[in-house]
């Protein structure tokens, strides 16, 4: 949906509430209360009526509006489809871990891989993502390789990624994915899928069992994104709040101080 989609629609949502109003006002339409009424009196009487209720049409057509808008930017893009970055180690026979440190989305990923030592010959890693291409990684003697991944993640909305986990194939013990993000990031381990296995020591972990790829993405936003959920909503609140204060000011307070005026002319 684009910008003038979601203002058309909020539109036609502003214009139906005018009308339900409208038709609402007539059930409670008196015409003796404006028998002895002067035409500009009358005039005046109808613009305050159709103001109000256009005003109230107005704040809901824009808290459609924003509430739309708010949909669309803190939840843009579907997650990425395929299970790219992959590691195939070679030369290993144990387990494998892959620690992978994310400052901000966007930038790139560096990775530590640490196995066992290599029982009497060399080892390497086969490397593929989509920015980087196929690589060949070489592992020391002590079982450590470090690389990186250019721009492993995807966009999510305005404050938060997608970041593709590599899957981990070529050994026969298991293998485990850690995540170590900056302060100001997080994993939303809902929208996570799988969700992470656990956290330890600064880390988000996803463990695979020996003999299987297990491709998994993480769900990274800001700490600050779910703030701005909450200050959209009370927002929002806020202007249906205001939106109903007008219609009950305006249906009962004005008829319970046109009653009082009638009985003190009497």
């Amino acid at each position: 949906m684009t910008f003038s989609d979601a203002f058309l629609f909020s539109l036609q949502m502003a214009l139906l509430l005018f009308g339900l109003l409208l038709l609402f006002g007539l059930f409670s339409l008196r015409r003796r209360r404006f028998a002895d009424s002067s035409w500009s009196t009358r005039l005046r009487k109808l613009g305050r009526y159709l103001a109000v209720r256009a005003l109230a049409a107005l704040v809901f057509g824009l808290t459609v509006l924003v509430l739309i808008l708010a949909a669309l930017t803190l939840n843009l893009h579907r997650p990425p489809a395929d299970s790219t970055p992959s590691v195939r180690i070679s030369g290993l026979n144990g387990p494998a871990a892959l620690t992978l440190t994310l400052e901000d989305c966007g930038d790139p990923v560096a990775v530590r891989l640490r196995t066992g030592p290599p029982a009497g010959r060399r080892a390497f890693a086969r490397v593929y993502s989509d920015n980087d291409g196929f690589r060949r990684i070489e592992i020391d003697r002590t079982g450590k390789a470090d690389f990186k991944f250019s721009d492993p993640s995807a966009k999510r909305g305005l404050l938060s990624c997608y970041l593709q986990l590599p899957t981990v194939s070529g050994n026969r013990g298991g293998s485990t994915v850690k995540l170590a993000l900056s302060d100001d990031l997080l994993v939303n381990t809902t929208d996570s899928a799988p969700a992470p296995d656990g956290y330890f020591s600064g880390s988000w972990l996803w463990r695979c069992p020996a003999g299987e790829r297990c491709p998994a993405f993480a769900a990274i936003e800001f700490a600050v994104e779910d703030g701005t959920k909450q200050l959209v909503l009370l927002i929002l609140a806020a202007i249906l709040g205001a939106i109903t204060a007008i219609f009950v000011s305006e249906t009962v307070i004005a008829n319970v101080r046109k009653r009082l005026d009638e009985r003190s002319g009497h």
